[in-house]
């Protein structure tokens, strides 16, 4: 585990539904469009947490939440 320092700013965040690899490269181009649409700009880190087991739920249920940091 590592420890790092990170600029302040704010953190822009989308939910996706479905299976991993259906929709992603959608979901961060629509957050990158978003970005650069509110002339904001795109921070150092960009993360994706999953939320549930795909083993566990159906497939339109498997959540993806997408994080992107935006500088201030």
């Amino acid at each position: 585990m590592e420890i790092i320092e990170i600029s302040s700013g704010s953190i822009f965040t989308l939910t996706k539904l479905g299976n991993y690899g259906d929709g992603d490269y959608e979901a961060h181009t629509n957050i990158v469009n978003f970005i650069k649409n509110n002339n904001l700009e795109q921070g150092e880190l960009v993360w994706e947490l999953y939320t549930n087991d795909p083993t566990t739920v159906k497939p339109e249920e498997i959540q993806t939440d997408i994080y992107y940091q935006v500088k201030k």
